[in-house]
């Protein structure tokens, strides 16, 4: 289960109803604090997709690729 970060300003439940609403973008980015090209992105990705994903990348860098330690540093 991912928890919602201490700093974020919206929920999965608000993005949703970010997406299904037909509210100008202006007047739902002041309701929420939030930016319209945050709104603009929500309603874009639909309310089906408005779970909170993690940030973690899909692949952590390889060690060896530093060149220094290409080098033996």
């Amino acid at each position: 289960m991912l928890h919602i970060h201490p700093n974020a300003r919206t929920t999965p439940a608000a993005r949703a109803e970010i997406a299904r609403s037909t509210e100008p973008s202006g007047t739902i980015a002041k309701r929420y604090g939030i930016s319209t090209e945050t709104v603009r992105k929500c309603r874009k990705r639909g309310a089906a997709d408005c779970l909170d994903r993690s940030a973690r990348p899909h692949q952590l860098p390889r060690g060896d690729s530093d060149p220094l330690l290409a080098r033996g540093r």
